[in-house]
């Protein structure tokens, strides 16, 4: 019986270590494994590699546009200070000035302001003038909010004698095409007459 065990157990050894892998088998599979182990490193480090690509190239996109709308400030505030020279407030009642720096919308909302006789356009409200009133005035300083831009005008010569403080226009104005264009003009502080009972 002893026997029979014994070749037994030996029967089992012999088929359990025919079931594995040989030595060389061994091997191979180890090669194998470490092989798409490399495969898979270098797709996630390529993938990797991709992703940075492409965050770097969103960085730049966004750093252009910043870049952009820096350049489009300084452009649109210089354009308001130009506005508010002796030249530039001759200029703003030209149809031409107005069709080309006003949207369509303020074209027609200055033109239904408009009280006179016959057509025109209510520009003396971005030339920062009352409805009669005759105030010399200068640009104060023309800033960026980073929503609307705004221009305060104070007044000069005689006029600081019979008018205090400052008057405040803002003005949502974007680039189109090079161009800055005017959607929007609302005062938002006034000066006040001193020699009036307003």
């Amino acid at each position: 019986m002893k026997k029979n065990v014994a070749l037994i157990a030996t029967a089992v050894l012999v088929s359990m270590a025919s079931c594995g892998p040989n030595k060389a088998e061994q091997n191979e599979k180890a090669r194998q494994d470490s092989i798409r182990t490399a495969d898979s490193l270098a797709r996630i480090q390529q993938g990797n590699i991709a992703g940075d690509e492409e965050v770097t190239r969103q960085m730049i996109i966004e750093d252009s546009l910043e870049q952009q709308k820096l350049v489009d400030v300084e452009n649109i505030i210089e354009f308001i200070n130009n506005i508010y020279t002796p030249n530039g407030l001759s200029e703003i009642f030209e149809e031409k000035w107005i069709k080309q720096h006003c949207t369509t919308q303020l074209q027609k909302d200055l033109r239904d302001q408009y009280d006179f006789d016959g057509e025109g356009y209510a520009m003396w409200i971005l030339g920062g003038w009352g409805d009669g009133e005759d105030v010399s005035s200068k640009l104060k300083e023309a800033i960026f909010d980073g929503e609307y831009y705004y221009a305060t005008l104070v007044p000069t010569g005689e006029d600081v004698k019979r008018v205090k403080g400052e008057r405040v226009i803002r003005l949502q104005v974007t680039m189109e095409n090079g161009v800055p264009v005017i959607s929007d003009i609302k005062w938002t502080k006034d000066w006040k007459h001193l020699d009036s009972a307003e």
